[in-house]
């Protein structure tokens, strides 16, 4: 850390325990949060001392963005990231988690896949790398990070130009391969 005070809002807080970390590490940075679920908010003003809202806060500029497997569960991922998008800093980031398991799905299976660890009835939302990775472009979001090694799809994002989804492929034409 530089020693900058930092806006960082979290997308799906959960009981806070993220922001509570940044806010320890980041001191006199503000921190702010959005969830649905009572519960794990009431968690985190218990626990933390934290006041989470419902939605993102789009009044403001954040210089970190945070949605860790959250996308997954939005109607309009697209328009999600749009609004976080419009609400970076010009040199922030965006830190996204996505479960991008469809070619496991896909594949019947291979490398020990297991439906059931992936399947919820929450997720209304799948993707391929390719899919995610030309969602984030339609959205003006560039990768300067990714990786797949550690619990998923990790990604840092920053603003870039805007581009197109690129065309997937028919499942008959992936079969034929």
């Amino acid at each position: 850390a530089d020693g900058k005070k930092r806006k960082v809002f979290e997308v799906g807080s959960a009981y806070g325990l993220f922001l509570n970390w940044i806010r320890h590490e980041l001191h006199g940075s503000q921190v702010q949060g959005s969830e649905w679920d009572l519960f794990q908010k009431r968690n985190a003003y218990h626990e933390f001392g934290l006041r989470l809202v419902d939605d993102f806060d789009t009044s403001q500029k954040w210089d970190m963005i945070v949605s860790y497997k959250v996308l997954e569960h939005m109607v309009e991922p697209d328009k999600e990231l749009l609004s976080y998008r419009e609400c970076l800093t010009d040199d922030g980031i965006i830190y996204i988690s996505v479960p991008v398991w469809y070619e496991r799905l896909f594949n019947h299976g291979d490398y020990g896949f297991e439906f059931e660890r992936y399947f919820s009835p929450n997720h209304i939302n799948v993707w391929n790398l390719a899919h995610v990775k030309s969602l984030f472009a339609k959205c003006g979001l560039e990768i300067v990070e990714h990786n797949d090694k550690f619990y998923d799809h990790t990604f840092l994002l920053k603003k870039g130009k805007f581009g197109t989804i690129e065309k997937q492929t028919g499942l008959e034409e992936q079969l034929q391969k």
